[in-house]
């Protein structure tokens, strides 16, 4: 299937899986146009002014535009983060020799502001990647908090419970934002598991099913090599769930609550709770409630 809009989109809360997408959308293939870093355009709109200065210095700028003159030539010329990142994908497009070149572009933020996103982006190509959100927790407080707080937090169950709780918090506010967008827009999703298992001619096949062109062999470099196969970089499916035996119990229950259909009053109770804490917590930040 061809795609008429050359801008895809990579949606997902933070430790879904988005930056193993990217990178193998990235890694040795022409037709494809980004980055691997988070461009957070959209969000550094919402909390701060816009500089050409500011955008010259960006990680994500800096590796999208290594050419200092090129990039300051669009930085000059745009009025927001958000609009260099169009003016951007629109000129390494143009410029590009390969007519059916697609601009990729995922920062897990994004998923927070994709009302402005589908209209500036002129309805681009969004693709959701979802993971159990069990898992997508405890990669949060193992990436995050686990380094700030030492790992002998593990050994006091209270402490152990306090950064899961906050996890989540920003799991459910995602998800919920998820679950809007789902209703009103079309999308293809992207499942972690399947990225994780997949063989990588068959993880090529279904990339390039989903992007609309022929991408060239996959070389992954999956985040799990010990437990995977050396040859075949795979990860075998019971591994994915590993987070089960790691992730404090009341966590668990709370989670069969909050992402599993509320039949129960204290699943009711749990959404209610929830759903207030995320209106609490929208309203101390600079982004703007869109959905």
């Amino acid at each position: 299937m061809i795609y008429p809009s050359p801008y895809v989109i990579i949606l997902g809360p933070p430790r879904s899986g988005t930056s193993l997408l990217m990178r193998m959308f990235m890694v040795n293939q022409p037709r494809v146009i980004g980055a691997d870093a988070e461009s957070q355009a959209f969000a550094l709109d919402a909390a701060r002014a816009y500089s050409s200065k500011a955008a010259m210095a960006h990680p994500y700028f800096v590796k999208l535009l290594p050419d200092e003159e090129e990039r300051q030539w669009l930085a000059d010329g745009a009025s927001s983060f958000s609009n260099l990142l169009k003016r951007a994908a629109d000129h390494l497009l143009n410029r590009s020799e390969h007519k059916e070149a697609v601009f990729i572009e995922k920062s897990p933020i994004h998923t927070l502001f994709y009302p402005k996103i589908h209209v500036d982006f002129e309805k681009p190509r969004f693709v959701v990647v979802v993971r159990e959100e069990g898992a997508i927790i405890h990669s949060m407080v193992q990436a995050r908090w686990i380094p700030l707080i030492g790992k002998r937090v593990k050994e006091i169950y209270g402490l152990r419970v306090i950064p899961y709780l906050a996890a989540t918090l920003i799991c459910f506010d995602y998800m919920d934002v998820i679950s809007s967008f789902k209703r009103t827009h079309e999308y293809h999703e992207v499942r972690y598991e399947h990225l994780v298992t997949l063989h990588p001619d068959e993880a090529r096949k279904y990339l390039s099913r989903l992007i609309g062109i022929d991408l060239e062999p996959l070389y992954i470099e999956r985040p799990f090599s010990p437990e995977a196969s050396s040859r075949e970089r795979t990860l075998h499916l019971d591994r994915t769930h590993a987070y089960i035996s790691k992730t404090p119990r009341f966590i668990i229950h709370l989670n069969e609550m909050l992402f599993r259909p509320p039949i129960s009053p204290m699943s009711k109770v749990a959404h209610t709770i929830f759903n207030v804490a995320i209106k609490l917590r929208r309203a101390r930040s600079n982004r703007p409630v869109v959905y």
